[in-house]
């Protein structure tokens, strides 16, 4: 019923550098889809890299618009009268 052999005794002299290694279309077919797979990653790495420099973009453009209207207020509040501050003294206790 059970083989009283090891059952890794049989791949003990394969290797991952074995497989194929005498195939030579193989191989080229091997190549072939690691190029795919490099030339895929790099695309999605472009695309990732393409949406990070957009919301950079964004994000830089509503600074300025944030800090441009801070300016402007900033500015306003600037040349407006002042009220004169009460002495201490006369102003009520919080507490």
């Amino acid at each position: 019923m059970y083989s009283s052999r090891p059952a890794d005794e049989g791949l003990a002299n394969l290797s991952d550098t074995d497989c194929g290694s005498n195939d030579p279309d193989l191989k080229q077919e091997m190549e072939k889809q690691f190029l795919d797979l490099l030339t895929e990653e790099l695309k999605l790495e472009e695309a990732v890299a393409e949406e990070h420099a957009r919301d950079m973009n964004i994000t830089f453009g509503e600074a300025k618009r944030v800090g441009f209207s801070a300016q402007k207020g900033s500015q306003k509040n600037a040349s407006l009268p002042r009220k004169p501050v009460r002495e201490q003294e006369n102003r009520p206790r919080l507490c």
